[in-house]
């Protein structure tokens, strides 16, 4: 049909069937040539007719026909004028003239109307006089540019689900009057703009777009995690970056109006540092904004940024194991501003006024939809915690019947206690990390027992100890291979760089000398190897491809000779410390670049920005990635120190999915990880973090502990969901009533009209909370949703 829709909106381009010998409505044989675009009959009618039919409609496009072709005209230029003051559609009979057209915006375009206003006694303002004919003014005194009801309805619209800027919605105007650009009616305003209306007052400046300085660098909000309102009074600048100044003043202007509440807690990205002093501070805001003594204040990390955070921050303020959240995730903030983020580009040119009038309409229609879509979603919610809650239930239970009954009481006890105190209550969720071998720690044991060693009577071969050369002998071998790394690299050094090389040879050989001096005393067979290799290299070696010959270079029948004493054993010892460092090392790496990874996708706008934070996720990757060959490098020389040592066991080989996978990285209590499913795989990397030891009723606690968690925010979810139904329609009726009690203005000074306005708006607004209400309960209805009944436990 695609040719037929061709030829169909061809026609419309000429005079189709219409008449073409007298006017449709009089009958007029001659001047049939105008066309209106607006109405649904495209019929030809005079220039009389025309008028006559567009009296109150002034915004309507006309189109004449030429003899060839339709071409646009004005009703302002067929000499239609626009009467206004006089709401039963009489014309006044002095009226006053503008000398200039008035610009009108609409949907249709922007339109230039010859305007003739009341100049009777009673005569009202001009502003007023527009209003009530539909058109806002743009000023207050003598208006020269307006916007239709229309139109504000349809940029307000746009603004909050498209996020279209002003400036686009006037240049989309402006295309619509004339694609060319030729012929677009001037938008003129003068002084005394109007504060009352951002969404007409953007638009009237839309043309003219400035950038005079940021006066803030952002803003901050406080909404309820569990419905993802703003709160009121909660949104607040910022002046230079998120500074707790500015959140704590934010919370507290939040709460000042909701002193009656016990129990706060806050779900904030960085609450582990942010709450620690949040009282001392608080005493330094205004009183009215300190919250009461009485109010019990806590804090938890969002469950999408507890994974960056070190694991003791995880354990300790995870959203999971806090009491009484039940499934909320605390990511409702970041969800706000994913909804405002795409009206930032228009926000950060408007002036302060607009601004926060533009962020208030964004925040309160965010609120909007999210009470609108409340059935729904309590709909959704309420089936899957039904079905979570019983399998998160009986997994805990069947969990707990296979552990000792004495220890899931003494675990209970535990974990009861500290979830009432946790500031002087050790942490259950905290595992013995005491027993995992640390490079230091090997050291210390080391030189303990070398300095027991002189005590009784032993005499060292020289000044610097056996671990003092080994300890050595690493540092080397860390040079080497970061020097390996700057001279591997693609690419033609340039001359600075090449004589920073340069240097860091020279003083890496004065080190190897020095090296060498007192290895021969420990390790004489090294003598031999040198001297070898002198004989069969046929061209230079640069200093960081040098063999350092520490034990573990030499093979198993050379070792015994070549090496005097136990200082083999000292660096196998050493080894395994080096080992866990790396991969303690790679476990911050992978921390780091899974936050890094979430602020750049959601935090970062602009491409220098995200170059910046992708350089950043570049070298915390590469730091990754040194520590896995690092500790490759450290277990090959184990396996050639201790081939079947006890360490294969936790030491593990390093596959290259191993470095990247995340899985087990962080302290998950949604999680729950298969067993015996190959879709996720737990790394070996992230198991041997907490170092269990060998207590294997006692390595279950965490995962028991998680389990209980689990188990028990399910539970809880089950019961904030059944409160929330029976709550919200009360909610909503208490609402209506509300607009009820306003529909009888105290202001007696108000005219008869207004307060019938009044009255029809106060029972607009109670009506509709009423249909939320009634809408709601018949969807529940519907999907079977049992409302509970009033309990006392909720008062």
């Amino acid at each position: 049909y695609s040719q037929e829709f061709l030829y169909e909106l061809v026609r419309l381009k000429g005079r189709g069937g219409a008449d073409k010998r007298k006017c449709h409505t009089c009958s007029k044989p001659d001047g049939a040539i105008y066309r209106c675009r607006e109405c649904c009959v495209k019929r030809l009618v005079c220039k009389e007719c025309c008028l006559a039919a567009h009296g109150r409609l002034p915004l309507h496009i006309i189109r004449e026909w030429d003899g060839e072709r339709f071409r646009k005209v004005t009703l302002r230029s067929m000499g239609l004028r626009v009467y206004l003051g006089h709401e039963d559609g009489s014309r006044c009979f002095m009226p006053r003239v503008d000398p200039h057209p008035l610009v009108v915006m609409h949907v249709t375009g922007l339109h230039e109307v010859s305007v003739r206003y009341c100049n009777c006694l009673e005569a009202i303002p001009r502003r007023q006089q527009l209003l009530r004919f539909g058109w806002y003014p743009a000023t207050v005194h003598r208006p020269a540019t307006c916007a239709t009801l229309q139109l504000l309805d349809l940029f307000h619209g746009l603004t909050l689900n498209g996020k279209l800027s002003a400036y686009n919605f006037y240049k989309t105007l402006v295309y619509i009057t004339d694609a060319l650009g030729i012929k677009v009616p001037k938008v003129r305003s003068r002084s005394h703009k109007i504060s009352t209306c951002s969404g007409f007052k953007a638009l009237a400046h839309a043309d003219a777009k400035w950038h005079t300085g940021m006066r803030s660098t952002g803003v901050m909000a406080v909404c309820c995690s569990r419905h993802e309102m703003v709160c009121s009074q909660a949104v607040g600048n910022l002046q230079k970056g998120e500074r707790y100044c500015n959140a704590d003043y934010v919370v507290c202007s939040a709460l000042q109006d909701s002193h009656d509440l016990t129990d706060v807690l806050f779900s904030y990205d960085i609450a582990c540092q942010w709450i620690i002093n949040f009282l001392e501070r608080m005493e330094a805001l205004p009183e009215h904004l300190q919250l009461p003594d009485d109010m019990e204040l806590s804090a938890a990390i969002p469950k999408g940024h507890c994974p960056g955070h070190q694991l003791s921050c995880q354990i300790a303020w995870a959203m999971g194991i806090q009491v009484g959240v039940g499934r909320t995730d605390g990511e409702a903030i970041e969800r706000l501003w994913a909804f405002v983020r795409m009206c930032a580009s228009s926000i950060k040119e408007m002036g302060p006024g607009s601004r926060a009038d533009t962020l208030d309409d964004q925040f309160g229609f965010h609120n909007w939809c999210k009470l609108i879509g409340m059935g729904t979603c309590l709909v959704l919610y309420r089936h899957k915690a039904k079905v979570q809650g019983i399998k998160q239930t009986t997994l805990h239970e069947d969990f707990t019947a296979h552990l000792p009954s004495d220890v899931v009481a003494r675990w209970t006890e535990w974990v009861e206690a500290w979830e009432k105190d946790k500031e002087s209550r050790p942490n259950p969720y905290a595992q013995d990390d005491s027993k995992r071998d640390t490079e230091a720690k090997a050291r210390y044991r080391i030189r303990e027992r070398e300095r027991l060693a002189c005590e009784a009577g032993e005499m060292p071969l020289h000044d610097t100890s056996p671990c003092g050369l080994l300890t050595n002998g690493f540092l080397i071998e860390e040079h080497q291979a970061k020097l390996r790394l700057l001279t591997d690299g693609e690419g033609t050094l340039t001359h600075a760089q090449a004589s920073d090389i340069q240097k860091k040879r020279v003083a890496l050989a004065r080190r190897i000398r020095n090296f060498r001096t007192v290895q021969l005393v420990y390790m004489p067979g090294v003598q031999a190897e040198l001297r070898r290799e002198s004989v069969a290299r046929t061209a230079a070696l640069e200093v960081e491809d040098q063999k350092l010959w520490l034990p573990s270079d030499f093979s198993a029948d050379k070792r015994s000779t070549a090496c005097l004493g136990d200082i083999a054993k000292k660096e196998a010892e050493i080894r395994k410390g080096q080992c866990h460092d790396a991969l303690q090392a790679m476990r911050d790496c992978e921390r780091a670049l899974r936050t890094l990874a979430m602020y750049r996708r959601d935090e970062t706008d602009g491409q220098g920005v995200r170059t910046r934070a992708q350089t950043s996720i570049n070298t915390i990757e590469a730091r990754r990635n040194y520590n896995a060959d690092r500790y490759r490098c450290c277990r090959r020389a184990l396996e050639r120190l201790e081939p079947g040592g006890s360490w294969r066991v936790e030491l593990r080989p390093l596959r290259e999915a191993d470095v990247t996978n995340m899985t087990g990285g962080s302290f998950d209590i949604d999680v729950l990880l298969p067993m015996g499913q190959g879709e996720t795989e737990l790394s070996w990397v992230w198991a041997t973090e907490t170092g269990q030891g060998d207590d294997v009723i006692e390595s279950c606690r965490v995962e028991w502990l998680k389990s209980r968690a689990r188990s028990m925010r399910w539970s809880e979810e089950r019961k904030f969901l059944a409160e929330e139904v029976r709550r919200t329609p009360i909610t909503l009726e208490k609402k209506a009533l509300w607009w009820d009690e306003r529909r009888e203005s105290e202001d007696q000074s108000l005219g008869d009209d207004i307060k019938e306005g009044i009255r029809a708006y106060s029972a607009q607004q109670a009506a509709v909370c009423r249909m939320l209400s009634s809408s709601f309960k018949t969807l529940w209805d519907l999907e079977g949703v049992d409302v509970a009944e009033d309990d006392d436990e909720w008062e």
